[in-house]
């Protein structure tokens, strides 16, 4: 999906966001619950060492981020006259078959990643190897690709998002090459991802409620802060003056 730029934003790089639509062959989604204790959907079986415990929150709980946090830009900021550049949504398929999906456009369907300034994935689960739940957010990149654009620039305002929302990210090389980003062509320039707010590597799975909103939160801010300063109160009409 294309949405066009607008203003002066209209001609500007493009920004791409991607997460597979496909989940593992035995995941279970029928059997997907809510644990009111935790604020978590799981699964039933989680216990039961016998029995799948996935119900695909990989990756579709990076695909429903995605979807509302441009449901909400688009509601709140875009249609109100707030300028931004062209974004692609690309929900690849067979990621859990080998990238079957992200190698297909990249080999057919190149001119999809020409004059992109970044490419966004949300995949892979929130705490695999990692400092969660101390750090809210996840982004997997290089030592040596985080010091330089525009990896920096989505690091930068991951810092400012989390100092507004007093909270903590973390950073890990974890899982670099694992997933549809890694077979983008360089041109995608998807050397940064971030971890999906699902917890559970193919297994136990659960998505916590908070989690998902804290990265609809933080992908708005993203998409939004990527071209105008933030005010310290964000508001369409504030955001519409400062973009002017």
């Amino acid at each position: 999906m294309e949405i066009p730029g607008s203003g002066s934003l209209a001609r500007q790089p493009s920004i791409l966001l991607n997460a597979h639509l496909d989940t593992l062959e035995r995941s279970t989604p029928e059997f997907l619950a809510f644990d009111a204790g935790t604020g978590d959907f799981c699964h039933p079986h989680e216990a039961d060492v016998g029995k799948s415990s996935s119900f695909g929150g990989d990756d579709r709980s990076g695909v429903a981020v995605i979807v509302e946090a441009i449901r909400c830009v688009q509601a709140d900021y875009w249609s109100r006259g707030v300028a931004h550049r062209r974004v692609l949504l690309v929900f690849t398929a067979d990621e859990e078959r080998g990238c079957l999906g992200a190698r297909y456009l990249s080999q057919r369907e190149p001119d999809l990643f020409a004059a992109l300034e970044v490419t966004l994935s949300i995949d892979g689960p929130l705490d695999f190897r990692s400092d969660y739940p101390r750090d809210s957010f996840v982004a997997v990149v290089s030592e040596s690709d985080a010091k330089i654009m525009p990896y920096q620039r989505v690091i930068g305002l991951m810092q400012e998002f989390c100092e507004r929302r007093g909270a903590r990210f973390g950073t890990t090389e974890t899982g670099l090459g694992m997933g549809d980003f890694a077979h983008f062509p360089p041109s995608a320039r998807g050397g940064l991802h971030l971890r999906s707010p699902v917890r559970g590597f193919h297994n136990k799975e659960r998505v916590n409620v908070q989690d998902f909103v804290n990265h609809i939160d933080l992908l708005c801010y993203l998409l939004l802060a990527w071209d105008h300063p933030l005010p310290a109160k964000l508001s369409p009409e504030t955001l519409k003056a400062v973009s002017q």
